[in-house]
This record gives structure tokens, sequence and C-alpha cells, in this order.
């Protein structure tokens, strides 16, 4: 798989993303919003330097993405969402791999995703790729070192 850092270009693809139906269920924040909010976030994302959102592809074809905040010196946060037609093929485990290699890259050290505890696709990746899980604010949240 490759990927590439997301752009203003992307916009539409990342709405698209952003507001499908189960993205928004496993969202913290499934309230709906419009294409021009969607807009003025992804500008304000896209300048921020703590804030980094890539676009993973196969083939040609986009997959999902996964965005990194970095919360702390050497610690992001992370989310990420798979493409509704490529759900169930492995590609969220995938793209968390490549994530781990891309934070260690980048002096990233330590890496939290929050994961709403009805959303049994995430907590089995991120339970099979050795984060530790702990239950926060309503929550769970996975949490692991990269060495």
């Amino acid at each position: 798989m490759d990927f590439r850092n997301a752009s203003i270009e992307d916009a539409q693809l990342l709405y698209e993303w952003a507001i499908d139906f189960e993205t928004r269920e496993n969202s913290f924040n499934s309230t709906s919003f419009n294409y021009e909010s969607h807009i003025a976030w992804l500008n304000k994302k896209l300048e921020d330097k703590n804030s980094f959102i890539l676009i993973f592809e196969d083939q040609k074809k986009d997959i999902g993405l996964c965005r990194l905040e970095i919360v702390d010196i050497n610690k992001a946060l992370i989310s990420y969402s798979i493409d509704k037609n490529f759900r169930g093929k492995g590609y969220g485990r995938k793209i968390m791999s490549q994530i781990e290699a891309i934070a260690k890259m980048n002096n990233i050290h330590y890496l939290t995703a929050k994961v709403k505890v009805n959303n049994p696709a995430s907590l089995k990746i991120f339970e099979s790729l050795g984060y530790v899980k702990s239950f926060q604010d309503g929550c769970l949240e996975f949490n692991k070192e990269i060495l």
C-alpha cells in the first residue's frame, strides 16, 4: 500500500468518507455537517503543524485515511477510516501497521486511539496489534509504545 499527504484537492473524497453512515456512527462527534464546514475544518487541519492526514491507496485506489494529532512530545492521537467499499478486507490493520512505522520514523513513540465500545472492527484491530486497552471517559482507549 502507498500513502500520500492529504491536500485541499482531496476535500470531496474526505467529505464523502466523513459523511458515510458507518463512519458517523463510529465517530465521537456523530452529528451531521455540511460541505462548507468540512472545508473550513480541512483547511484548519492542513495548516496545523501538529495534524497530519494521510490517504492510503492500493493499486491506485483510495482505500482510507489516518489522521495523527500530535498531543505531546513524541505522542500522537490517531484515528482512521476505511472507504465503505473496502471494509472487511484487512485494510484497517494494514493502515495501522504502516502508521506505526511512519510514527517511528517521525520520532513519535506513543500512539493513542479512542474507540467506541460498539465498534468491533476497530477493537479487534487495536487488540491484534498489541495496544493496551483501558476504559476512559466512556470509551475504550488503546495505547502503544512504538519501539
